[in-house]
């Protein structure tokens, strides 16, 4: 049995009875191709071919309504992607541009506020093709075929950036 009820316009919530227990599901809308499940302060995320990697994480933040948190995890393949590395050298970041996909070892970082924004300090490790890897600070990307990753929900503990320096300052 499946009910769906609409919750905010753009999500529903799925009640499935399975082996007798009734399990609840809040579930981004099927037309963005967002799923996510939240369990206390654990949210599970899964992103369809196609979205763009950065917003639709902060769907799914503004969705379970997570101002600070972590990125646990994050696997499976990216396109049309920017990483960069931060230069002391250079006093900025040097961007690699790419088109092909690739696979997704590694996908971490943190949410946090700036200036009353969601903020993302996302990390990648990346495979290319001919298995080399490749990684950095992830600047934009699009999922290829899928991505799915886990995100915890900081109670407590609050993150916020500096809007100059982007610097993180933690409180509670």
């Amino acid at each position: 049995m499946v009910d769906l009820n609409d919750g905010d316009g753009n999500s529903f919530t799925v009640e499935l009875s399975k082996y007798g227990k009734l399990v609840k599901m809040d579930v981004l809308a099927e037309v963005f191709g967002l799923y996510s499940l939240r369990e206390e302060n654990l949210v599970i995320f899964r992103f369809e071919d196609g979205k763009e990697v950065i917003e639709s994480l902060k769907q799914v933040a503004k969705e379970h309504q997570i101002q600070a948190g972590a990125i646990l995890s994050g696997i499976g393949m990216l396109r049309d992607f920017e990483v960069s590395f931060y230069s002391r050298e250079k006093a900025g970041y040097v961007t690699s541009k790419f088109n092909e996909p690739v696979e997704l070892l590694s996908l971490s970082g943190n949410i946090s506020q700036c200036n009353n924004q969601t903020f993302l300090h996302l990390h990648v490790a990346l495979a290319k093709e001919d298995m080399k890897a490749i990684g950095g600070h992830l600047k934009k990307a699009m999922v290829h075929n899928t991505i799915e990753g886990i995100i915890i929900k900081f109670s407590k503990i609050k993150l916020t950036r500096d809007p100059e320096t982007r610097i993180l300052s933690m409180s509670k």
